[in-house]
């Protein structure tokens, strides 16, 4: 049996913070697709390195994007995920992209000269808890 918790605002800002990947959802056009991508945090954004001129920093500029993190193993008894969702747009502050420049992502990023940020205006999360099953025997008058 598993039990659905609801992970309150705060605690999705928690949990997108202890991991580096995860999967954006985005069109291509008319087509769906989900992209893993590694990730940073900057002031309460989602921010991604990305490819001058790639397909995927095309589908970015000025679109509504869901990005979505969990984090699950098959012999622990508690997994989570959070989805968040908002307008995407390219960094072009100077003192953001000094910001996000000392930050840790994925070394192969950092020469990809594109920087997006996702700015959530939906963020929600669920804890799966695993319920350990208490099997009560009936007593039997003796």
């Amino acid at each position: 049996m598993t039990d659905l918790e609801e992970l309150d605002e705060s605690e999705c800002w928690d949990l997108l913070a202890q991991v580096t990947v995860g999967r954006m959802g985005l069109h291509f056009g008319a087509v769906p697709r989900i992209i893993p991508m590694h990730f940073t945090l900057f002031d309460k954004c989602i921010v991604v390195y990305t490819a001058v001129g790639a397909a995927v920093t095309h589908a970015l500029r000025d679109s509504v994007v869901a990005f979505q993190v969990d984090d699950f193993h098959l012999n622990n008894p508690e997994a989570w995920s959070v989805v968040a969702v908002g307008p995407s747009s390219r960094v072009t502050d100077i003192r953001t992209l000094n910001a996000v420049d000392g930050l840790p992502t994925d070394p192969a990023t950092r020469d990809r000269h594109w920087v997006t940020q996702i700015e959530p205006r939906l963020i929600s999360g669920r804890r799966f808890v695993q319920r350990t099953s208490t099997m009560s025997i009936p007593r039997t008058g003796v």
